[in-house]
């Protein structure tokens, strides 16, 4: 019975500091609105434009800094929206896969539990910032 309320505890603990975690994340709330730039993103998009519009890769002076070509075909599909609502399905796909990656990892190698799901879910948003 007393193991159970340690458990409990925890669990409680966890809940309460990913709620925390969280409650940080409002102020990145204006960057899921679209209004504000995202460095790296804006970067493959405007150059993804670029190569849809038939500019060579290796002639545009941002290329230099992102890497071979290929990079930059995850950000296609969202060239063909605005930059606003392309920055918007990006961030918010970028959240999904966190949720998804952390579901996924505690299932396979934890079978389920709730606890590592939450100190997962602690560590992944604790660092989404720097991430994202």
């Amino acid at each position: 019975m007393r193991h159970l309320n340690y458990y409990n505890l925890l669990l409680f603990t966890l809940l309460l500091l990913n709620i925390f975690l969280l409650s940080k994340l409002d102020f990145f709330i204006p960057y899921f609105s679209g209004n504000h730039s995202l460095l790296d993103f804006d970067a493959y998009y405007y150059l993804s434009l670029a190569v849809r519009k038939g500019i060579n890769p290796y002639l545009v002076s941002t290329m230099t800094t992102l890497g071979p070509p290929f990079v930059i075909l995850p950000f296609v599909p969202f060239s063909y929206l605005d930059i606003v609502d392309a920055r918007v399905l990006f961030s918010v796909t970028s959240i999904i896969c966190g949720f998804l990656s952390v579901y996924l990892l505690n299932k396979k190698f934890f079978k389920g539990s709730l606890a590592t799901f939450l100190i997962f879910f602690g560590v992944l948003f604790s660092s989404f910032p720097a991430r994202f």
